[in-house]
């Protein structure tokens, strides 16, 4: 069974880590666009076959000395002994083939000091797939290659030195001190290693084999303890104002404090205040307890990262990222925060699959976690609750829904909530209407399942502009033109019966559970 690393993402810790700290000098295999170099405060050395930078590397160092030219190539060209640069803290994130990183590993421990650390990533895949080392399939998203190999390497042939292997998202930090530049046990057993690992995987080593041999160490201790593996090789330390936030803490895009809502034996987490109101809905479809507790996380990309409390854990992605015709709707969130979504939880739902090409970057394993569909109604049928009143808007007002507003109300009322209405007094104001307006933030076509979920629940029809399917106008909901009765909203209803029970939120988490069940089983 695979650990993926779930802490402090390692770039937010490399830049707490060079916030704090300044080296002699600083060495940096495999920088691309500078991201990570471009937070060193230190004397920097960087070395990439092929650069691209797209950060400001140079504007807060005293020298910066780039090598465009493979690391093999820089050490045995001997720039660090010309610019007479021994490295305090190196970062080694070259190549994603064992080999090669265990040869910058050998080359930038003799090149440092007893006090020296060196840094490893990628070293804890998540999944088998990103171990690969056939570079003509490599999957897209996240690749470590077979650089695992270098956690059992130096266990078993340097056992004397120190390797903290720290809980950074995604894909772990081996931290490594205690260095010994004249040491050679490694060069001298490096022929024995390739024998014995390079047709090694994963697979036959054994994943939990793997991740029994080191305990993760928290980054966020280890930050907000001063960096005391780090501390020895630095020549400069400088104590942060604060300590970095707990990477266990909820984080709502807002200041509200997030909101547990525990229904039988499920526990619907939500980070913002919108979202909360769609989660208590969730929980009205909640109708019996599950075979076993259930965490469910409503609205993943306002929370951090999920409690670790041991249960099973579903997120809920509530974002449209494209519309049925491919067209991006909002500013979809970079890969390596949908590979987090899909990291932390057993499964990941997400209502449309209009969305699924925003996911086929994730490797396989990963990509197997989530879902889709509106899985997210009550079984039971819920009976129409027709009244002969206008409909009602409720949202946040832009310049195209004004524009849609205003004409529909020259041709009759509408009644339109208050900016920040929600929770029972929105329930109350719907409950007076005939029915619940939906009008898109942006044109295109797609779905918004919360909005439509509130007024199913209330017994009000929708009545919107044209919605992606499996959602069908005059089938399912009201075109903009329709005129309501209640035989019409009767109608409705009957069908929306059959839809709901079609993607029923109970069934759901209990299909979740049972498919978890036989993984483990099989």
């Amino acid at each position: 069974m695979f650990i993926p690393a779930k802490g402090l993402d390692y770039r937010e810790f490399l830049d707490a880590l060079h916030a704090q700290l300044r080296f002699d000098w600083y060495l940096e295999i495999g920088s691309q666009t500078g991201r990570s170099l471009a937070k060193s405060r230190s004397p920097s050395i960087a070395v990439d076959p092929q650069f691209r930078i797209k950060y400001d590397v140079a504007g807060n160092k005293s020298q910066l000395h780039l090598y465009q030219q493979t690391s093999d190539d820089f050490f045995a060209d001997g720039h660090l002994k010309t610019l007479k640069a021994r490295p305090g803290f190196s970062f080694l994130d070259g190549m994603h083939l064992y080999e090669y990183l265990l040869r910058d590993f050998i080359n930038a421990e003799a090149a440092g000091t007893p006090k020296s650390v060196i840094a490893l990533h990628d070293c804890c895949p998540f999944g088998h797939g990103m171990t690969t080392r056939d570079l003509d399939n490599i999957p897209r998203g996240a690749w470590t290659g077979d650089v695992w190999k270098l956690i059992p390497i130096l266990q078993e042939y340097r056992p004397d030195l120190t390797i903290q292997v720290l809980d950074c998202a995604p894909t772990g930090l081996v931290v490594v001190s205690n260095l010994d530049p004249k040491n050679k046990a490694l060069t001298k057993a490096y022929d024995e290693i390739l024998s014995r690992f390079t047709d090694l995987t994963l697979a036959d080593y054994g994943v939990e084999k793997f991740y029994a041999s080191f305990t993760y160490v928290d980054p966020v201790k280890l930050a907000n303890d001063g960096f005391q593996t780090f501390r020895p090789a630095a020549r400069e330390y400088i104590p942060a104002e604060k300590p970095l936030v707990a990477a266990t803490t909820l984080a709502p895009a807002e200041p509200v404090n997030t909101q547990k809502t525990t229904v039988h034996n499920v526990d619907l987490y939500s980070g913002h205040r919108v979202l909360r109101d769609f989660g208590n809905d969730l929980a009205r479809c909640i109708s019996a307890p599950l075979s076993e507790p259930v965490d469910v996380y409503v609205g993943v990309h306002v929370i951090d990262r999920p409690l670790d409390t041991g249960r099973f854990r579903i997120g809920i992605q509530t974002e449209q990222y494209l519309d049925k015709t491919g067209q991006p709707m909002w500013r979809i969130p970079k890969e390596r925060f949908r590979q987090r979504h899909a990291t932390f939880y057993d499964v990941l739902l997400d209502f449309s699959a209009d969305n699924a090409p925003a996911y086929d970057f994730l490797p396989e394993d990963l990509r197997a976690k989530v879902l889709f569909g509106p899985h997210i109604f009550p079984e039971a049928p819920i009976t129409p609750d027709f009244q002969p009143t206008p409909p009602v808007f409720f949202g946040a007002l832009n310049d195209r829904r004004r524009t849609l507003l205003a004409d529909l109300q020259a041709k009759g009322p509408i009644e339109v909530a208050p900016h920040g209405t929600f929770g029972r007094p929105l329930d109350a104001l719907i409950a007076k209407q005939g029915a619940v307006l939906n009008l898109h933030f942006r044109e295109g076509t797609y779905s918004e399942y919360p909005r439509f979920l509130k007024a199913y629940l209330r017994g009000k029809p929708v009545v919107s502009e044209p919605l992606a399917p499996p959602l069908q106008s005059d089938l399912h909901y009201f075109n903009l033109e329709a005129q309501l009765t209640a035989q019409k909203t009767e109608k409705i209803f009957e069908n929306l019966a059959s839809f709901a029970a079609q993607h029923s939120f109970q069934a759901f988490l209990q299909a979740a559970l049972d498919r978890a069940r036989m993984r483990k089983a099989g």
